[in-house]
């Protein structure tokens, strides 16, 4: 089985580049709820883009 899992909730900053947004507060704890969920222990590979929101969701699950 295959799942698409989006970064929820990021830091929009204008003077930052989009790639380097950071998920927020709220989108970091939206993930830990992800991450604890039981089927998640059955992803057996992550596939991930470089920006920075996307790398902080997928170490939320990854752990």
């Amino acid at each position: 089985m295959n799942w698409f899992i989006t970064h929820p909730d990021v830091v929009i900053d204008p003077d930052v580049p989009m790639a380097e947004w950071r998920l927020s507060e709220r989108g970091r704890a939206r993930m830990a709820v992800l991450a604890s969920r039981e089927w998640v222990r059955g992803i057996t590979s992550i596939w991930s883009s470089a920006e920075r929101k996307a790398m902080d969701g997928w170490r939320a699950i990854d752990g």
